[in-house]
């Protein structure tokens, strides 16, 4: 049996009253539709993968399926992608129905709205899906504590550019209501890709890990320091670090460990160090 929570912001209030207040009641209904597709395609996408689910957020902005952070690479491009391409196959299906004679006219309002929830969504800033596609490839090339500080920085620039953007298009006296929310939406979910990236850590420190994860063992000198190796961590394989000091093997400790050790002490603490005990 299939469980789906949905909680109900309060901000959702917000979305009713303005679109009562400016009559545009039906073409709210028809944008929520459409996220509400999108959602459900990362739903199935998560079902098919056999991937967990928590539940789907509706709030001012639409609304978010809520997952716990998945392990595997090739599943998580299955389900970030699979949003933005059902909300393209709904704009070339409704593009197609708005040239038939006698078509509703709101058919090719639904199309351009899937196509910008499409196109919006790619872009490479966390939580929108194309920022999670980079940050999953991130992490699994160059590890989660280093592909998380690039990831954040790309957010961060696209987030500044439309911010200013917006602001050039106000003082021109272009003024856009879809595009200034959506500049809303981009400042507000700042906090929401720190509480993803902190989530995230979260899982790895619990020692979640999936039976399918392939181990992979890394050879360090004694002298190297925690947080360099940690940078070797990624979502693709479990690290098991092995030591070695003039060719002598002195220990090995896993990325849980690891991590555990950063947390707890110095992140400047080497190797050789964690294994004398004088770091913890």
């Amino acid at each position: 049996m299939i469980v789906i929570f949905f909680k109900l912001s309060k901000s959702l209030c917000l979305s009713a009253f303005l679109a009562s207040f400016f009559s545009f009641e039906k073409e709210l209904v028809l944008i929520y539709i459409a996220i509400a597709v999108h959602e459900c395609a990362h739903l199935i996408a998560c079902l098919f993968t056999k991937e967990k689910h928590l539940g789907i957020v509706v709030n001012i902005f639409g609304m978010s399926l809520i997952c716990k952070p998945i392990k595997k690479l090739s599943n998580s491009m299955i389900v970030l992608f699979s949003g933005p391409i059902a909300s393209f196959v709904l704009f070339f299906v409704f593009s197609f129905v708005a040239q038939i004679e006698g078509a509703n006219p709101y058919m090719r309002f639904f199309a351009f709205v899937n196509l910008s929830i499409g196109t919006a969504n790619l872009l490479p800033v966390v939580p929108l899906d194309g920022g999670n596609i980079i940050k999953g490839l991130l992490h699994s090339k160059l590890g989660v504590i280093a592909g998380e500080r690039i990831s954040q920085k790309i957010s961060g620039a696209f987030r500044i550019f439309f911010v200013l953007a917006e602001l050039i298009c106000i003082l021109c006296k272009i003024f856009n209501p879809s595009a200034f929310v959506f500049v809303i939406f981009l400042i507000a979910s700042r906090k929401k890709e720190k509480e993803l990236a902190i989530y995230d850590k979260k899982c790895i420190l619990s020692g979640d890990t999936p039976k399918n994860k392939k181990i992979k063992y890394m050879s360090f000198d004694s002298e190297s320091e925690l947080l360099a190796i940690a940078e070797k961590i990624s979502h693709s394989y479990f690290l098991i670090v092995a030591a070695f000091e003039n060719g002598k093997f002195v220990g090995d400790i896993d990325e849980r460990e690891l991590l555990f050790a950063i947390r707890k002490n110095s992140s400047l603490c080497t190797l050789k160090e964690y294994f004398e005990d004088k770091c913890l």
